[in-house]
């Protein structure tokens, strides 16, 4: 009960991010214990549909890094723990 006790909720500041780019909407993380994955279309200027690709909510994100993790094509990275800087870390050592 004193969760929400509090004015307001603290969590963590680290959320999921996708690399559109790389990203092939296949939507094999979408369904992960927070639900902040969701669709987001790609669309040329026109309005034209080019793909649909994964986008993190990140009110919903709680930054557990399941769908980094599980990402098929690699396109998730956490905010703090991309590829660079965790290399960079490892090096620092």
């Amino acid at each position: 009960m004193t969760l929400f006790a509090k004015d307001q909720l603290e969590r963590e500041p680290i959320v999921a991010r996708v690399n559109e780019k790389n990203c092939v909407g296949c939507f094999t993380v979408k369904s992960l214990p927070y639900g902040a994955i969701e669709e987001k279309e790609i669309r040329d200027r026109q309005g034209n549909l080019i793909r649909v690709v994964a986008y993190v909510n990140p009110g919903v994100c709680g930054g557990c890094g399941t769908c980094q993790a599980t990402c098929p094509s690699k396109s998730v990275e956490l905010d703090g723990y991309t590829d660079e800087q965790i290399v960079a870390m490892i090096e620092a050592l």
